[in-house]
């Protein structure tokens, strides 16, 4: 008895003077701050993405939300919704590429393969027939450029028309691959992908002549850019703004949004 109160009395001591007694509880582990921010950051992009209808970014944002909380069951339910959108989109864009395919309308069916690889960009069956369209236009390109020999004659004796070659509008005319550029650029402008749609036109195109439509859009995409800039980051949408009027001297919306920020430096 005298042992146990002896235990009792030393358990339950109070400090001695000057110290300050401890919480009897376990300290939370280190780091739990810091996941806890992460958490919140990863739910905010998660939120957002899915009001943009950017259902592939917020459905991997859930996806890591599950792994960090498995407890959580309404970050499961919230990936199973933005799954279950995905399979819908899909669904839906792959019949109309479909439907574009079987009218003839390559150009239509192109555009809407894109779109499936935007929403779903793992999609083996958009990637093949994307594939199969530039193929295709390649080899039309190739029979059409053989079908009428220049200089021919016509079968009524009569002397054929000189050939006049102008290089200009070859040079106008975007080439199967630019034309991909372009339009997988726009789907990513308009997922919200500014930053990268603008990366993807400004990369170095080879030997090849730059396509006028590229130049155009790389400049909207530029002053859109430079519109969305906070006023911290004043130096880098002037620069954005000088790079689209030299792509499109006659931007006057960026000519005058430049000048108006040029004013505010002064």
């Amino acid at each position: 008895m005298l042992l146990s109160a002896c235990a009792t009395q030393e358990a339950t001591a109070p400090p001695a003077a000057g110290q300050v007694p401890l919480p009897a509880v376990v300290p939370a582990p280190t780091g739990d701050r810091s996941i806890d921010h992460f958490e919140a950051q990863q739910r905010q992009h998660a939120e957002q993405h899915t009001r943009q209808g950017r259902l592939a970014e917020a459905a991997l944002a859930w996806e890591v939300l599950t792994l960090l909380r498995p407890s959580r069951t309404d970050y499961r339910e919230r990936l199973a919704e933005a799954r279950a959108a995905i399979d819908k989109a899909v669904s839906q864009r792959v019949a109309k590429a479909t439907a574009a395919q079987q009218r003839g309308d390559t150009h239509g069916a192109e555009r809407a393969w894109f779109e499936v690889l935007a929403v779903e960009p793992t999609h083996g069956a958009a990637a093949h027939a994307l594939r199969e369209i530039e193929k295709e236009r390649n080899r039309a390109s190739v029979v059409g450029r053989f079908a009428q020999p220049p200089g021919l004659a016509p079968r009524n004796g009569a002397a054929a028309a000189p050939v006049v070659r102008s290089r200009a509008p070859e040079r106008a005319v975007a080439t199967p691959g630019q034309r991909n550029l372009i339009e997988h650029a726009s789907i990513m402008a308009s997922q919200g992908e500014l930053g990268a749609a603008i990366a993807m036109l400004s990369e170095p195109a080879g030997s090849a002549a730059p396509d006028p439509q590229a130049k155009l859009l790389l400049a909207q995409l530029l002053m859109q850019r430079a519109d969305a800039q906070p006023p911290s980051q004043r130096e880098a949408a002037v620069a954005d703004l000088e790079q689209a009027l030299k792509l499109n001297p006659k931007l006057e919306a960026a000519r005058a949004r430049l000048q108006q920020l040029q004013r505010r430096t002064r």
